[in-house]
């Protein structure tokens, strides 16, 4: 979850810095990537929420200059302060965190946790929750391509562009205000990207179909879960965003403007970029 604020609206309404961002969760691909594109655009400044400072990513964060607390998401006396003067919410909840087992049925659930943030933020003072949002924007994501090269996970490049999506939407809310957007780098199929993989790579790799509800997971219930995903899918026929063709122009435009606020590359990156990238990291 992201508090961001936004230099360019904050003065429009009369405000002087610092414009904070207070991003929760962390520890997951989306909630890090969103913090450090942020910290890029001197416009915000980002403060991150951990349970554990002492963590590998809140220390990589705060070894870039990124103010790290400690906080408990359960606990909102934990985090009020850093909420305060921040401008919007960004919410990313790990669904699947093995102490919350919230898809075992345990309550509270991340619904709760979700709604107790957002009540604290209101509590706290954010600007851009008060009786109502002002402006609110959905990015959804692709399968993350990072997780095509995890061999223990059966695509949208996370690391590189998911985060400038968000940034773009945050650098003028009101124009996607509504909205929701389809959060994808590029769009391709199995074969195609195990094609790609290999040629830019050199190693070999194979594309195997399989039937539904065949896949393995570690536990009953999520092996539940990832085999109905699968066969939504296929019964979606490509359509991943609520059934719909995916519209990829507005992915383009948010990546172009949040770069060009940082003098970035201004290009999304696709699955020949992803595969050498992750093939110099693995070899780094």
């Amino acid at each position: 979850m992201l508090m961001v604020g936004n230099k360019l609206k904050l003065l429009a309404r009369g405000y002087k810095g610092p414009y904070t961002s207070v991003s929760f969760s962390i520890g997951s691909n989306l909630g890090s990537s969103v913090a450090l594109s942020l910290h890029k655009n001197p416009e915000f400044a980002v403060c991150v929420l951990s349970r554990d400072a002492e963590a590998a990513k809140a220390k990589r964060l705060s070894s870039q200059g990124i103010e790290v607390v400690t906080a408990n998401n359960w606990k909102p006396h934990e985090y009020s302060l850093a909420l305060r003067g921040a401008w919007e919410i960004f919410i990313n909840i790990d669904s699947d965190n093995p102490e919350e087992n919230w898809k075992a049925g345990k309550t509270p659930t991340e619904f709760h946790m979700g709604k107790l943030i957002v009540d604290t933020a209101v509590r706290a003072g954010v600007k851009h929750i008060q009786k109502k949002i002002e402006t609110g924007t959905i990015v959804n994501t692709g399968w993350l391509l990072e997780n095509a090269f995890d061999p223990n996970v059966p695509w949208l490049a996370a690391a590189d562009d998911y985060e400038d999506m968000v940034h773009g939407v945050l650098l003028n809310p009101e124009e996607y205000n509504g909205r929701s957007i389809d959060g994808v780098s590029e769009s391709m199929g199995f074969a195609e990207l195990t094609a790609t993989f290999q040629k830019v790579t050199g190693k070999k790799a194979h594309f195997v179909p399989v039937n539904g509800s065949s896949l393995n997971s570690g536990s009953a219930a999520k092996t539940k879960e990832v085999n109905g995903l699968f066969d939504l899918t296929h019964a979606l026929q490509g359509n991943f965003f609520n059934g719909q063709p995916t519209e990829h122009e507005t992915s383009r435009i948010l990546k172009q403007r949040a770069d060009k606020a940082v003098d970035g590359p201004e290009t999304l990156v696709g699955v020949a970029d992803s595969s050498a990238s992750m093939q110099c990291r693995r070899a780094i």
